[in-house]
């Protein structure tokens, strides 16, 4: 898979991720906690292993932060509408999910 390829693949790991942090941070339904704590786990694996496939500068980082961004939005609209959070949250926490991924 060429590095484009992973940099998006990448990138929507990192915005499922998020989006299943946000969702564990701020559901009203406590059954939903538990299954978004393993699904942000399955995907930090998967995050960090697809990773470690390249090295990435800061052009690279700032493209993958702008596919992180525009996943968990789709996802947030799509899937779970009546979760609301602050725009903000969700890029200060695609910019650390990134920094702990990549390192």
């Amino acid at each position: 898979m060429g590095k484009n390829r992973v940099m998006s693949s990448l990138g929507s790991k990192v915005g499922n991720l998020v989006a299943h942090k946000i969702l564990t941070k701020h559901t009203n339904r406590l059954e939903s906690i538990s299954h978004s704590i393993n699904e942000a786990e399955e995907y930090e694996v998967q995050a960090v292993e697809t990773a470690k496939k390249f090295n990435w500068n800061d052009d690279e980082i700032n493209e993958i932060k702008l596919i992180a961004k525009k996943e968990v939005k789709k996802i947030m609209e799509r899937k779970y509408p009546d979760i609301k959070f602050p725009a903000d949250e969700a890029d200060k926490m695609i910019s650390e999910t990134i920094e702990e991924v990549i390192g």
